[in-house]
């Protein structure tokens, strides 16, 4: 796992790599990653992400908030294979009124483009469900000590 820092058009982003393997059931009989998958891929990248800024789901719930996805497109560009080394960059690209990532898959080994993908999340207070249209300062925070 790796984490850097980066500017587009004076906006500081953060950028996040993490490796993971295919395995055997994440594939169908032609050994071809099931393209529901993806989908488990993504979420993995993404708490990985939350584990190396240090706010995870598990303390946003502690912090009494729930951040379901709300919106998700993925783009299938060539078919990841069982065996095949998996790399997935995440670049957060919004924190303060929702989280949004944005994705890409890459064959770790040849550096093909195999898929790319975004999601949003809201913020929802446990307990009453009720949806804020900000993301606690207190997160924002977290993710702005990590972007500087």
């Amino acid at each position: 796992m790796s984490g850097i820092t980066f500017l587009i058009f004076g906006v500081k982003m953060i950028e996040f790599k993490t490796n993971m393997k295919v395995e055997f059931y994440d594939t169908d009989a032609m050994g071809i990653v099931w393209h529901g998958h993806y989908v488990k891929f993504l979420e993995r990248a993404r708490c990985d992400f939350l584990d190396f800024v240090g706010y995870d789901y598990y303390k946003m719930g502690q912090d009494g908030y729930m951040f379901p996805i709300i919106k998700l497109d993925l783009k299938y560009i060539k078919p990841a294979r069982f065996k095949d080394e998996i790399q997935i960059q995440v670049n957060l690209l919004e924190f303060e009124s929702c989280l949004k990532f944005k994705y890409i898959l890459t064959n770790a080994k040849t550096g093909e483009k195999l898929a790319t993908a975004s999601s949003s999340q809201a913020c929802v207070k446990i307990g009453n469900t009720k949806l804020e249209f900000q993301t606690p300062k207190h997160m924002q925070e977290i993710f702005k000590k990590v972007i500087k």
